[in-house]
């Protein structure tokens, strides 16, 4: 039987306990100290959904970034970590559930969650805004540590280490399609795991406390709860109308409706005319809008859009579906603009407009893909004029459910009149309009309401 000396028992159990709860000999890094006065998102606000776009290192392929020791006192120089390895441990899914975490923490709203049941299916909820992460600097130092009792039983051992890291931060309005703001925030954790998971946890650890400073970002604060530009202090939703987001514009797309004075023969030659111009918005519950210009645009009720950034359009003669994205809206008027993505140039109709007053008692036409009375492949329904109101809306008896918000109107004759809007919604500002009766704007108003030329 060979006799293990007394002291070298005694050397291994010093090793052993030192190694199982030695430090690493890393320079500390100092962390951030507590901000006053951090914006909070309560539960009354609305904050504009978001959604976590990617991260990117700014290290140039081969760079040598941070520095990873080894043995029981971390004096093993082990050399620096690569860009591949950051890269790697930083991997999409962790960081983007990262970023959800430290956001819906703090009371935002993140479309393509795990919070949110359904969000992948519902396509209709789409993100205001894209954010997108930079990670510009980062200071990294890793100890990567064995025990005696690891090297006997067969451990894996466990690493210290420390990061701070620079995210930039870039926020994306996707309805002006551009980057309204940039943001820096630091990140820092320190951490003692096993070997095998150390420098994932760390980075990512970093990244979340990166994210969660984002979030009590006070620009930041102010451009998705309250919907205010930092640079020039003014609302991107415009009207004054901030927490609401009721009326919000796209000043990047110009939109111009072609406009026809010929005659048409007799009313069905104005309904085939316009056959192929009205759509269904389908959006759960369905409703009416039509075609305005052959790049697709859309007029049709706020109402039929909601919050939504896209929505399903059904096309006529069971020509198919396709999607649209949401341009302009204003809520408070009940209308809205949409264009077709990706679509090709359409055979949008010329419209004739309505070229004199309208009378009380003239007879009115909606034109939808919903209603009563089936011909040529629309469906009409008619009334005549009731009143008009002070605001100049037409108000008609037209007997209009909510598939036919939204549907175009047009006289006899087959000039275009307006589009058929919510009762309601502008009962709140005019008295003088019943719940009760059909509401109809003034297809000027509308595009004046828009900023659509003709």
């Amino acid at each position: 039987m060979i006799r293990i000396p007394y002291i070298l028992v005694k050397l291994g159990a010093v090793l052993a306990v030192l190694g199982l709860i030695g430090g690493c000999a890393t320079q500390p890094i100092e962390q951030q100290g507590e901000v006053d006065d951090l914006p909070m998102v309560l539960e009354s606000d609305k904050p504009a959904p978001i959604k976590f776009s990617h991260l990117k290192l700014l290290f140039p392929p081969g760079s040598d970034i941070g520095v990873q020791r080894a043995g029981y006192f971390c004096f093993k120089d082990e050399g620096a970590l690569g860009r591949a390895s950051i890269r790697e441990a930083l991997q999409e899914q962790y960081v983007k559930q990262a970023f959800n975490y430290a956001l819906e923490g703090q009371g935002y709203k993140l479309t393509g969650s795990e919070a949110v049941m359904f969000d992948a299916l519902d396509q209709d909820k789409a993100a205001d805004y894209a954010i997108g992460a930079k990670l510009s600097a980062l200071s990294l130092e890793l100890c990567h540590k064995k025990g005696a009792g690891d090297f006997i039983l067969g451990g894996v051992g466990r690493s210290e280490g420390q990061a701070r890291m620079v995210i930039e931060w870039s926020i994306y309005d996707r309805l002006k399609r551009k980057v309204v703001l940039n943001v820096a925030t630091e990140g820092f954790s320190a951490r003692k795991l096993t070997q095998n998971e150390a420098l994932s946890v760390l980075l990512l650890d970093a990244f979340e406390m990166a994210a969660l400073n984002l979030s009590q970002d006070k620009s930041f604060y102010e451009l998705i709860v309250r919907g205010i530009l930092p640079a020039n202090n003014q609302s991107i939703a415009g009207a004054g109308i901030v927490d609401e987001r009721d009326r919000i514009l796209d000043p990047q797309e110009q939109v111009r409706v072609e406009r026809g004075d010929s005659e048409v023969k007799d009313f069905n030659d104005a309904v085939q005319r316009y056959d192929n111009a009205v759509v269904m918005i389908d959006k759960g519950a369905r409703a009416s809008g039509f075609m305005i210009t052959h790049e697709g645009h859309i007029l049709t009720s706020a109402k039929n859009v909601g919050d939504a950034r896209q929505v399903r359009v059904i096309f006529p003669m069971n020509k198919g579906a396709g999607r649209a994205e949401v341009l302009r809206v204003d809520k408070r008027a009940d209308i809205a603009l949409i264009k077709l993505i990706g679509s090709a140039p359409i055979d949008a109709p010329v419209f004739r407009f309505k070229d004199r007053a309208i009378n009380i008692g003239d007879r009115l036409y909606s034109l939808a893909l919903g209603g009563r009375v089936k011909s040529e492949g629309l469906m009409l329904n008619k009334g005549i004029v009731s009143a008009i109101s002070r605001n100049g809306l037409i108000v008609s008896d037209l007997e209009l459910d909510n598939a036919e918000r939204g549907s175009m109107i047009i006289d006899d004759h087959g000039a275009l009149i307006g589009l058929n809007i919510s009762a309601s919604a502008n009962a709140m500002q005019d008295r003088s309009i019943s719940k009760d009766l059909s509401v109809i704007m003034p297809i000027s108003m509308a595009f004046e309401v828009l900023n659509i030329a003709y």
